[in-house]
């Protein structure tokens, strides 16, 4: 695998650019990103699929306590999309059809809980990984203490007293924490996205990544609603919301899920890049695309994509190649076979 160090020297040279330059610098980060999610977003690739057991109706992210009664759990913020969900510790594996709100609401499915459950709903995204339990102001605490202090922490949902949508920023004080003056809605939306500024680390005067550590943010309850760990380089998470039906029990149920994983963007020099080593090539010539682009060479630009858009084919198609790899296609049975 690839450090980002060697793609921005590879950029340099074979440009002729330099590598120090600022602007360039923080360019080449930005389209490092765009090549290798555009190639993550190009296929469902073996590469990209995960597993893992979570508990629905209960924790699901390993912190808060989710809604028991609906069901309702929200998953890790590197859980991207789901591909298949069954039942942990059965003997047999039961399939949970993953399918959409509108279908769960025409099914008028049991809301008898602790059995297993039949159907997966997924909500959509949200910047958090928990609902407000109880409505009211909520505190961040960043695990640096006072080292963190000045750092920012951003808040999006609905205000309890008004109803209306309302955005707050909070400024970590001398301990490493920040008390909302807002009071925020209960429920799925009252907090719907809590992120950390950015321009408030890293800067002069300001904190580093390592010290403002993990910021958490708790409601009125202390319930976790979102935790984001500053010291990798985190500001921010996406988690889907599910619903699960029939609701487990109060202690929630185990389920295995397959699921595509979410890359980690790259953030600095000594980053490895989450690709297989026969991706590498797409990525420089992604890359090599943009620059092309950026110095105005407008014809060899369209010579980088047009190989780009070329080895993403290809590597498809050696994908599609491996025994077991189609998907949707069942096994004839003999009795059918018999019947033909």
């Amino acid at each position: 695998m690839l450090q980002y160090a060697q793609i921005r020297e590879w950029a340099a040279s074979h440009f002729h650019e330099d590598p120090d330059d600022s602007v360039l610098a923080t360019l080449y980060l930005r389209w490092t990103n765009d090549a290798v999610g555009e190639i993550a977003s190009a296929h469902r690739w073996q590469w990209l699929e995960g597993l893992r057991a979570i508990t629905f109706g209960s924790d699901g992210v390993g912190s808060g306590n989710q809604d028991t009664g609906l069901g309702v759990t929200y998953l890790p913020h590197h859980v991207q999309d789901l591909l298949s969900v069954w039942a942990a510790g059965q003997g047999y594996r039961k399939p949970i059809a993953i399918i959409g709100a509108w279908e769960l609401d025409a099914l008028s499915p049991s809301v008898t809980t602790g059995t297993l459950s039949d159907y997966l709903v997924v909500w959509g995204y949200y910047n958090v990984e928990n609902d407000i339990t109880t409505a009211g102001t909520v505190t961040a605490t960043a695990s640096g203490g006072a080292s963190a202090e000045n750092a920012t922490v951003f808040l999006e949902g609905i205000n309890n007293t008004t109803g209306l949508e309302h955005r707050e920023t909070l400024t970590l004080g001398a301990a490493g924490t920040a008390t909302s003056s807002t009071s925020w809605a209960a429920g799925a939306d009252g907090l719907r996205r809590v992120y950390v500024g950015d321009s408030s680390i890293g800067g002069t005067g300001e904190p580093t990544n390592a010290q403002v550590g993990t910021v958490t943010v708790a409601d009125a309850a202390s319930v976790t609603i979102e935790r984001i760990n500053c010291t990798i380089g985190e500001r921010i998470h996406e988690h889907l919301r599910t619903e699960i039906s029939p609701a487990p029990g109060s202690a929630g149920q185990s389920y295995v899920v397959r699921y595509y994983k979410r890359i980690r963007p790259v953030l600095n020099t000594t980053d490895i890049v989450e690709l297989p080593q026969e991706f590498e090539s797409a990525l420089f010539l992604g890359l090599g695309r943009r620059i092309a682009e950026f110095q105005g060479k407008m014809d060899e630009a369209m010579v980088y994509d047009t190989q780009f858009r070329k080895k993403i084919y290809d590597l498809k198609r050696q994908q599609g190649r491996t025994p077991g790899r189609l998907r949707g296609l069942r096994q004839l049975s003999r009795s059918y076979l018999r019947a033909i």
